[in-house]
């Protein structure tokens, strides 16, 4: 069998020009930004708490979870994962009517979030699998409980 030939990328850092472009600019506070894997979409913070779209071609913003659903205390610590496809986005929310955080996956064409988690203990951290078909994520369920006291 013959040697496979190694190409070289040029090194990021000894770009001798970099062009930046602003994408969005509105009055809200937008941070956190998730570009999908094909790079049209970016998912992103707006305002502390809402976690939106932003369609790279069109300039168009939709929002994906509304702020209701979060709660951010830190630049964070709501964490996104776009799944291998883009077709999915996984993040950390509240679980509905109570003050702890629990993995959605939220179709990217819009849709109502899906909680993956139900367990009632905190999650965080969701991750796909490079084929796309695990999410994995953080759990308190078999360590430190968050009920009766804080573990």
């Amino acid at each position: 069998m013959p040697p496979v030939a190694k190409t070289r990328m040029p090194a990021r850092w000894a770009a001798i020009i970099v062009a930046e472009t602003v994408v969005l600019a509105t009055p809200a506070e937008e941070f956190g930004p998730v570009p999908s894997p094909d790079g049209k979409l970016v998912a992103f913070v707006r305002d502390r708490d809402e976690v939106a779209v932003l369609t790279l071609a069109t300039g168009d913003v939709r929002g994906l979870l509304p702020a209701a659903r979060n709660a951010s205390y830190t630049d964070g610590d709501l964490e996104l994962a776009w799944s291998p496809d883009g077709r999915y986005l996984a993040a950390t929310a509240l679980d509905e009517g109570r003050w702890i955080s629990s993995v959605v996956v939220i179709p990217a064409a819009g849709g109502s979030p899906i909680d993956v988690t139900r367990s009632g203990y905190e999650e965080r951290a969701p991750r796909w699998s490079r084929e796309g078909w695990m999410l994995t994520f953080l759990s308190d369920r078999f360590g430190q409980r968050s009920h009766g006291s804080w573990g």
